[in-house]
């Protein structure tokens, strides 16, 4: 038994020595990351809970395993002071003051704020955007580029933390592909995954923009191998997580194709992951490359004005979560037209990104061959 017991710990400090290894980003790297979430968290996705207060009572059906079942119904004046201090949370945490605090402040009210959301029935993907913030919340993201920078006395590494994330990400990425290889992996081409949802997007919610009209054209085989092609690629992300950090660089490559294909054709414009993915992008080495200083105090004075911006429209019940737009059936044209957008702009990223590593691989391996070189002659 004990045997046993040290070979599954040997092979548990492999898997996340590899990990972490293929993972890693500095600290200043990380500090530049959550100035860059924290801002298109409010620009792009603040949570919002005050709209619930204008649903009737007879929607308050909570899940049996949820917080809402400690009430009897919605609590209604309470929504739009979540709003205030998730807003306010998420300005601090953006201008890292105390960003431990109240990154796990912001995740206590949005799982609060949640569980009543889904009272509707309804369980949506943003446990991502949560997990991002409060495994970071233990790492050295508030230590650099804050106004107030988090002690790291009691911190452990921050590529523990970034690996945590990686595996989160791989495993709900397994439990997605795992449904599909269950029901698209049939070899009939008479049968499609895609298209099963294709139809119900296009036919019975008008989701007919962009590239919308034009899927339908392509052969039957293609839609069968883009089937497989999507199960594959759900289930090997722990691989390339593995393998090397280019091949992770390469998969969340895919993964960008992957979501600007699904908003060209589907119309679905789902944007949870681009909160995720900037997580692997080395910001402090970006910067360095454009010769870009990071300006804190204009930085601040903008986050703070979206802020009230946003706290502003909850007010006055107007806006949606894309700031400055407005409630009206042209948000979906809007929300596409800009997730494609950012699609394309986390494509270079990542393409610059997967170059550089290679460089920074190429330059090690020379100064390794001239350091042998350099030993052989003596």
């Amino acid at each position: 038994m004990s045997k046993l017991s040290g070979s599954l710990n040997k092979y548990n400090d492999i898997f996340w020595e590899r990990i972490s290894q293929n993972v890693y980003t500095s600290e200043k790297s990380l500090g530049l990351f959550r100035c860059i979430f924290g801002s298109l968290a409010l620009v792009l996705y603040p949570p919002s809970f005050s709209w619930i207060s204008q649903t009737p009572p007879a929607f308050f059906d909570p899940p049996i395993i949820s917080i809402a079942n400690l009430f009897s119904g919605f609590p209604y004046q309470a929504f739009a002071v979540i709003d205030l201090i998730v807003i306010i949370s998420l300005i601090l945490l953006t201008l890292g003051v105390k960003a431990r605090f109240f990154g796990l402040l912001t995740v206590a009210l949005i799982i609060f704020g949640q569980s009543f959301t889904y009272s509707f029935g309804k369980i949506d993907h943003s446990i991502l955007f949560v997990s991002v913030i409060a495994i970071m919340s233990f790492s050295g993201w508030g230590t650099y580029y804050s106004l107030m920078p988090d002690s790291g006395k009691r911190l452990k590494s921050s590529s523990l933390h970034v690996s945590i994330v990686t595996v989160v990400l791989c495993l709900g990425m397994i439990t997605a592909g795992s449904a599909k290889a269950y029901n698209w992996l049939d070899f009939d081409l008479s049968t499609s995954g895609i298209l099963s949802w294709y139809y119900l997007a296009y036919f019975d919610i008008d989701r007919n923009l962009l590239l919308a009209s034009h899927f339908i054209k392509l052969p039957m085989f293609l839609y069968e191998m883009m089937d497989y092609s999507a199960v594959i690629f759900e289930l090997s992300a722990i691989l390339a997580a593995l393998y090397s950090r280019n091949s992770w660089l390469g998969w969340i490559l895919l993964a960008c194709l992957f979501h600007l294909s699904t908003a060209l054709i589907l119309n679905i414009p789902y944007g949870v992951h681009v909160y995720l993915y900037l997580l692997f992008i080395d910001w402090h080495s970006l910067g360095q490359s454009i010769k870009i200083s990071f300006p804190l105090k204009t930085f601040s004075i903008s986050i703070i004005l979206i802020g009230l911006a946003h706290w502003y429209q909850r007010i006055f019940n107007e806006g949606s979560a894309v700031l400055f737009q407005p409630k009206s059936n042209s948000i979906l044209a809007f929300e596409l037209y800009l997730y494609v957008f950012l699609w394309s702009i986390m494509i270079v990223l990542f393409i610059w990104e997967i170059y550089n590593n290679t460089v920074n691989i190429n330059i090690k391996q020379d100064c390794l061959l001239a350091e042998d070189i350099a030993n052989g002659n003596n």
